[in-house]
């Protein structure tokens, strides 16, 4: 039993080696991501995007197309700098630099990027298989409920940062995530599917039942069916799998239907 783990553990480690070796990407950091210097109640901290690219650049035009993705990846999925290793004498050349090289060595952020570029870019690996359940179970979680006002009104959002994916997901699937939220931005940005008006139909269908007496409980139940109702809503599948469809080339994972 223990020398099957031990080889268990050499194989787990050789392909681990094999998905994150020769990964150009990590070294061009510097060419899509930047950070700057901001302090919230007196406490110092790095404000960190994706920035604009120069033509130049060899993967200019999958970071410049997915901007939203690999922001979503970036402020999702990587270390918080050290606020103590941040000074407000340290200029941004400085600031940028020290950044860089702390975000290389980020066992969340560089192993995510690592695998997108052999997945979609030098395509070294087979990419991941998904089906439209697993799809949709994803995409519905950034519509959340809130809270219930004094009026009994659901206060509603549509947010990357508090939803309900950590609450709800054992497993994360950080790419496929990011896919969801950057298509759901998009659609705000430049409507196609109209997932506002979709959302907020979804919420006036939610008062026509008596979810519970207790407030949470209440808040709970009717996110539940919340989630349900945008899971089978035929306009925001075929959204999704346009969306799909255009990008399918630079995604790391392919969409079975």
């Amino acid at each position: 039993m223990i020398k099957f783990i031990i080889i268990l553990l050499a194989v787990l480690i050789s392909n681990s080696h094999l998905l994150f070796s020769d990964c150009n990407i990590v070294n061009e950091f510097g060419k899509f991501v930047t950070a700057e210097l901001n302090s919230y109640e007196g406490t110092l901290y790095l404000r960190t995007e994706i920035k604009v690219v120069d033509d130049d650049f060899p993967y200019a035009d999958i970071i410049r197309s997915n901007s939203g993705y690999f922001d979503y990846l970036l402020t999702n999925f990587s270390m918080v700098y050290p606020s103590e290793n941040l000074s407000e004498k340290m200029d941004s050349a400085t600031i940028r630099s020290q950044y860089l090289e702390y975000l290389r060595s980020d066992t969340i952020f560089t192993p995510l990027m690592c695998e997108f570029y052999n997945k979609s870019i030098v395509r070294s690996h087979s990419k991941d298989t998904i089906n439209l359940s697993k799809l949709m179970n994803i995409a519905v979680k950034f519509f959340t409920l809130m809270d219930i006002d004094a009026n009994g009104n659901f206060v509603a959002k549509i947010c990357t940062g508090m939803n309900a994916l950590s609450s709800t997901e054992s497993n994360r699937n950080p790419h496929l995530e990011a896919f969801c939220f950057s298509s759901i931005i998009k659609d705000f940005m430049e409507p196609k599917a109209n997932l506002g008006s979709i959302f907020e139909n979804s919420i006036r269908d939610l008062y026509k039942i008596n979810w519970g007496t207790d407030k949470n409980e209440k808040l709970l139940r009717a996110e539940g069916a919340l989630f349900m109702l945008m899971s089978k809503n035929e306009k925001f599948i075929n959204y999704l799998i346009g969306e799909y469809n255009t990008k399918s080339e630079m995604l790391p994972f392919v969409l079975k239907l």
